[in-house]
């Protein structure tokens, strides 16, 4: 497989070259709501999807893998992105790779 294919589609590259050699970098819309040490990422969740922009996927970790989550994350009409835990009887065969 060459370097520009990825699960055998071609893939732009976006690769610039600054002072410190060839680099990307990321730019995502990110909200952030601050809680307690003890407050579980679900408790969270609903806020935080309803401050994100329209988008074709919102990524998210396992904290956020609940089926009350994921469906809210669909009915934005985005796919959601989040690994599942590694006692899901489902796994996360679904959703790896993630091609656009």
């Amino acid at each position: 497989m060459s370097p520009n294919t990825s699960y055998g589609y071609k893939q732009q590259q976006s690769i610039g070259l600054s002072r410190g050699g060839h680099t990307s970098k990321i730019h995502l819309p990110v909200e952030l709501i601050v809680t307690g040490g003890e407050v579980h990422d679900s408790q969270v969740a609903n806020e935080l999807i309803d401050l994100l922009p329209q988008a074709y996927f919102i990524i998210a970790d396992k904290g956020y893998g609940s089926e009350e989550i994921t469906d809210k994350v669909r009915g934005r009409n985005s796919t959601p992105v989040i690994p599942r835990r590694k006692n899901s009887k489902t796994g996360n065969a679904d959703i790896y790779p993630c091609n656009v």
